[in-house]
């Protein structure tokens, strides 16, 4: 008997992994497992995910999601070709681009950069050829997330939307999407009820908007201005805040809960909150093209 084609998903967030593996079935990926466990060294530890699925007949692949503590971010404003080529040659040296990997999407505005610290992706890439296992792809958290929402949820009638989320010390990240392409990064600290943007990346021209949308979330105006959605899901985020976000009589914000899209194997019943299996968003990029 073959072996069937499996997947399993890893997304890293400080000093945990979260994993999730599916086979394919006649209703979409079938869920087998899924769970978290603590991050003890730098490798990662492949065979532990395959041995907890070993009833299983399976021939995996892997997705991995990585926390942003390897990964830097700019933009750069678009002007011209000339001006565009002195800004690359005066933002990364000869030092930066032998340090990193550099990922470059181009926007109406600019060019937004994703730059991966190469000694992890190489020695994530060495892994995966060591144990001889295909690695399917290669993500970062809440992109991987943006990812999932474009596979679990029908946007065809969003075009302007948030991905939103919650993590320690009152952190919250955004993804914008307008005209149903990225706009913006954000990075920021809520502070009671204000929220102060830290890092923003994209166009200048929507900062402001950004920052007073996000604060009407705290002190319930909700001045949502033209987005049509808010996808938000927390990975130990404030638990007041996920539950205020939670309680507003509004169908524009959908926390983002992987399970309630999936098929799940009956051995595979999901007993968390749906707050805490919101954690599982970022393994969005092991569902990326299918249609589930």
């Amino acid at each position: 008997m073959s072996a069937l084609p499996a997947l399993i998903g890893i997304s890293i967030h400080e000093n945990k992994y979260y994993y999730l593996s599916w086979i394919p079935s006649e209703s979409g990926p079938l869920v087998i497992d899924y769970g978290t466990t603590i991050i003890k060294e730098q490798d990662i530890p492949f065979d532990y995910f395959i041995d907890k699925i070993k009833e299983y007949n399976i021939n995996p692949r892997f997705t991995i999601a990585l926390s942003n503590q390897h990964i830097k971010y700019n933009f750069l404003e678009s002007y011209n070709p000339l001006i565009d080529d002195w800004n690359n040659r005066n933002n990364y040296d000869k030092i930066f681009q032998s340090s990193y990997d550099s990922y470059i999407y181009n926007t109406e505005d600019g060019n937004f950069n994703i730059h991966i610290l190469k000694s992890i992706k190489n020695n994530i890439v060495n892994q995966i050829k060591h144990k001889k296992y295909p690695l399917a792809n290669l993500s970062i958290g809440i992109f991987s997330a943006l990812t999932g929402v474009k596979s679990w949820y029908n946007l065809e009638n969003f075009g302007n939307y948030i991905i939103l989320k919650l993590s320690k010390r009152n952190i919250l990240e955004l993804l914008i999407i307008r005209d149903r392409q990225f706009s913006s990064y954000v990075v920021g600290q809520k502070n009671n009820d204000n929220f102060n943007i830290t890092s923003f990346f994209g166009n200048k021209k929507y900062k402001e908007d950004i920052s007073e949308t996000i604060k009407s979330f705290f002190n319930n105006s909700l001045d949502l201005k033209d987005y049509e959605k808010i996808f938000y899901y927390s990975i130990g985020g404030n638990k007041n805040d996920a539950n205020l976000f939670s309680s507003f009589n509004s169908d524009k914000f959908i926390l983002i809960n992987p399970f309630k899209r999936l098929n799940l194997d009956d051995n595979c019943n999901p007993k968390l909150s749906e707050i805490n299996l919101s954690s599982y968003a970022e393994l969005g990029n092991a569902f990326g093209g299918i249609d589930v």
